[in-house]
């Protein structure tokens, strides 16, 4: 959490060692939940171990698509470093859960400058309202829509529950309303 969205400038990143046994343990859920009829499906999060593509590849990697499936986190993956669409368009079969959310590009630089830590950077608006962010959301619904994306898109806006010095958050979500609209979502 202290070093999100600055991970590769920590340093701190799992061994081989570590990541091979992160893929044998996700293997044992998905057997245990395959046996209850359920299915996994992985989400990545900046502040934790999977937080860069480099490192929802490599989980991706260890797992067979049979196994587990991914929810793309369009905010998360963009302050972690990546570009959704682009991986949407490498992932695209195995992503069968979705949560739209944004990030504010400027404050994710900041963010990194300052080496700020997760909290920090959602306590300055690092996530934004839905096309107010870097998240190219139209590129994004164009590689949806040639997917025939059927899953589910669940839309968020991560924010300081106590802080009271903004809009309210029912505002932000109004407005990603209004924009995925305005999209044909």
């Amino acid at each position: 959490m202290a070093c999100a969205g600055w991970v590769p400038e920590a340093g701190i990143r799992l061994t081989a060692a570590e990541w091979k046994t992160v893929g044998t343990n996700i293997r044992r859920i998905a057997a245990a939940a395959r046996d209850l009829g359920l299915r996994c499906t992985f989400h990545h999060h900046v502040g934790t171990y999977v937080e860069t593509p480099e490192e929802v590849d490599i989980v991706l990697n260890e797992v067979d698509a049979a196994d587990l499936g991914l929810c793309l986190d369009t905010g998360h993956y963009f302050y972690g470093g990546g570009d959704p669409v682009t991986a949407l368009k490498k992932y695209g079969p195995r992503v069968e859960y979705m949560h739209f959310k944004d990030v504010n590009p400027l404050i994710r630089e900041a963010c990194r400058r300052e080496r700020l830590g997760f909290l920090d950077g959602v306590r300055r608006g690092i996530f934004c309202p839905l096309g107010q962010g870097g998240v190219d959301f139209p590129a994004l619904k164009r590689e949806l829509d040639a997917l025939n994306y059927k899953g589910v898109a669940v839309v968020e806006q991560d924010v300081d529950a106590n802080d009271t010095s903004g809009p309210p958050a029912v505002e932000g979500a109004k407005s990603s309303l209004a924009f995925l609209r305005g999209l044909g979502v």
